[in-house]
């Protein structure tokens, strides 16, 4: 005997297990819309609590600035810079902190802005960040940690140039770079950076110089 469906019955069960799968969907699609909703909350507030600290640390750095400026000239000199770096216990050659003004000089006026001291302050933060993240309490960088850090940084030197220049800003002659030491160094080979890009120009890692470019370069990169 054959059994006999009734096609309205099975059209009706057809029916709600589509409504079922819909309503599944339906949550699922909820329950996902609800998680980007709930990402994107916390990426607006990550943005917002970010934007806070970089205002308060822009503030921070102002009343710093501030205080260095004591004429209030709207700039601050070499010797007003180096004089102010030495009350957190870093002391730089007069010549560093000028090298320091070079790097971020945009308007070429020899002293240093409010803003221009902003991105200089950023660079010294990564270079801090890096030495810290590497000295293990004991106030100095040995060659290797050295050179990690400069990879943390992004800077790959070969290590020919790479002891030659540890060798250089060693001023205790001691195989140890203190935090100023360092600082020192990433300051070179930062100003060494940008004057190689700006004839790398068709940026291939190779220049050709001349012997008045190579006097050109040497001269922007004295220390």
């Amino acid at each position: 005997m054959l059994d006999v469906v009734d096609d309205s019955e099975e059209e009706q069960g057809k029916s709600v297990a589509v409504e079922a799968t819909v309503m599944v969907v339906d949550e699922e699609e909820e329950k996902e819309i609800n998680v980007k909703d709930f990402g994107a909350g916390l990426t607006t507030r990550r943005q917002q609590i970010a934007q806070q600290h970089s205002m308060e640390n822009r503030a921070i750095l102002r009343e710093w600035f501030d205080r260095v400026d004591s004429q209030r000239t709207g700039n601050i000199t070499a010797t007003q810079l180096k004089s102010a770096f030495a009350v957190g216990n870093l002391h730089f050659p007069v010549s560093v902190v000028q090298q320091m003004i070079r790097m971020y000089d945009f308007d070429r006026n020899g002293t240093m802005s409010f803003d221009e001291f902003v991105e200089l302050n950023k660079f010294l933060l990564k270079v801090q960040q890096a030495f810290s993240g590497l000295e293990r309490g004991r106030g100095y960088l040995v060659p290797d940690e050295a050179y990690e850090a400069l990879v943390k940084i992004g800077f790959s030197l070969d290590s020919p140039a790479f002891y030659t220049v540890c060798e250089s800003f060693d001023q205790t002659k001691t195989g140890k770079l203190r935090l100023d030491d360092f600082i020192a160094l990433c300051i070179f080979v930062q100003s060494a950076r940008n004057l190689f890009n700006s004839f790398d120009t068709s940026k291939q890692g190779r220049v050709t110089l001349d012997f008045n470019q190579f006097v050109y370069c040497t001269s922007n990169c004295r220390i």
